[in-house]
């Protein structure tokens, strides 16, 4: 039935006896085109019967044992083109009243393989592996392995071993080493998030999971263990809705027992150069759909943050917009900032130093310390994103601000009758003032409440 559609060239010899019910292939081929399949060996006629059956393979087209295959996976497999010619050998063998168990190696050479996305193959120089089956009908002891696996794709490299163990439910060992020139794989970053990607990704690291929740997202602790360190040199991209430009990222991740440790790691944001250390906890659950959370403590160091481009869902938005800003329930963090230069909106802060916690979707500002307005400014404030409506909560004390920039930053309040160019002085004062916005950030005015005890000089 295989090769009824093919042109193929059969050729066999088989002695059969009788009295002793045993058979004898002797070098039976089936040839198609270059490729060549052969089969020798013995056996008994009855079921329990003892055989010992070698079949060997050379120079066999890829494509010609992917049409051997159901047509479903067949049809999961079009986007990629292999080519090159594998060779293998498999003994099948039964000892006397056992099950049949298959033993044999194999190998590609001279491989490529075509992803559609990319202009040009990629080339797989070394692939060899192994099959080993013990016994058809306990497929628990089976064991897949690819010993030597190699990939170029212009500057790109890839190298590694994997094993798959116990076919009933199998379970997956691996190790790679990989080179990533981000241009040569832009093709593969499907996201609209970044674009013009640049630069080099070098990633050392080992893979034990169980495949069947690999493949299904369904992520286990006990069962997904992926440890390696990520070196990132001479990043460039442009992220975001914004595009903001990201230019010089470098840094190294460590990954280690499901904790990743984020190290040395810099560049620029849009107009500002930064630092960040510090680990994040429960990363692969989150990055799997599981229901853990994504716990991060990390220092920052920034020469400016401009929040307008980092969060574009906290700009002003045109009728009918459907962006709407959130704090994912499953975020959990604990930075430290150190801050040169801060923008939001007409809002311009210098040397912001404190610490920033997200829990629950609530975003809670400790012990703030920064230089606005020609004074300063201690604060202490909540961003509750867990109700239908942004809730701001906000105390502290200022000191010397002038007050008309203090207006002008805070927009006037969305009032007309007192604003910016009516004033002028410094301010000192204790406030205390609660206020909401919607999911847009277009802030709701009368809901403001404010208790301030202030006092003015030089007004």
């Amino acid at each position: 039935a295989w090769v009824q559609n093919l042109p193929v060239s059969r050729r066999a010899s088989l002695r059969y006896d009788q009295q002793k019910a045993t058979w004898t292939l002797c070098a039976a081929q089936v040839q198609q085109g270059s490729s060549c399949l052969t089969a020798a060996g013995s056996g008994g006629t009855t079921p329990a019967a003892p055989m010992a059956l070698t079949l060997q393979g050379q120079k066999v087209n890829p494509k010609l044992l992917l049409s051997c295959l159901p047509k479903r996976y067949q049809q999961a497999l079009a986007p990629y083109d292999l080519r090159g010619s594998f060779a293998w050998k498999m003994a099948i063998r039964r000892a006397q009243g056992k099950s049949l168990s298959l033993e044999g190696k194999f190998a590609l050479h001279e491989g490529t393989l075509a992803v559609g996305q990319l202009t040009r193959p990629i080339a797989l120089p070394k692939l060899s592996g192994h099959l080993r089956v013990p016994s058809v009908q306990h497929l628990k002891t089976a064991q897949l392995g690819i010993a030597e696996l190699t990939g170029t794709l212009a500057d790109s490299e890839l190298a590694g071993s994997l094993v798959v163990r116990n076919f009933d439910n199998p379970y997956l060992q691996c190790t790679a080493r990989a080179t990533a020139a981000l241009a040569t794989l832009a093709p593969l970053l499907t996201t609209p998030t970044i674009k013009e990607a640049s630069g080099q990704l070098n990633w050392e690291g080992q893979l034990e999971a169980n495949l069947q929740q690999l493949i299904r997202g369904a992520y286990n602790k006990e069962e997904v263990h992926l440890s390696g360190t990520l070196q990132a040199q001479a990043i460039q991209l442009k992220w975001g809705e914004a595009q903001l430009p990201c230019k010089e990222l470098t840094g190294r991740l460590v990954l280690r027992n499901n904790v990743l440790l984020m190290k040395d790691c810099s560049g620029s944001l849009g107009s500002g150069r930064f630092v960040l250390i510090g680990t994040v906890n429960h990363l692969l659950p989150y990055l799997w759909g599981g229901t853990s959370r994504l716990g991060v403590e990390a220092k920052l160091y920034a020469d400016h943050l401009d929040l307008d481009t980092l969060l574009p869902n906290t700009s002003p938005k045109p009728p009918g917009a459907d962006a709407s800003f959130d704090l994912p329930a499953q975020w959990t963090l604990k930075l430290d900032c150190d801050i040169k230069k801060l923008s939001f909106r007409r809002f311009q802060g210098k040397n912001v130093r404190g610490r920033v916690k997200l829990k629950e979707q609530k975003l809670v500002a400790s012990n703030v310390q920064l230089g606005f307005a020609g004074g300063k400014v201690a604060l202490n404030g909540t961003l509750d994103a867990s109700q239908e409506r942004l809730g701001l909560y906000t105390q502290g004390q200022l000191q010397g601000v002038q007050i008309a920039r203090l207006f002008d930053a805070l927009e006037n309040f969305h009032q007309d009758f007192l604003v910016d160019r009516h004033l002028q002085g410094d301010m000192l004062a204790d406030f205390a003032f609660t206020l909401q916005a919607d999911r847009l950030w277009n802030f709701l005015w009368e809901t403001l409440q404010a208790d301030i005890n202030a006092r003015l000089k030089n007004g």
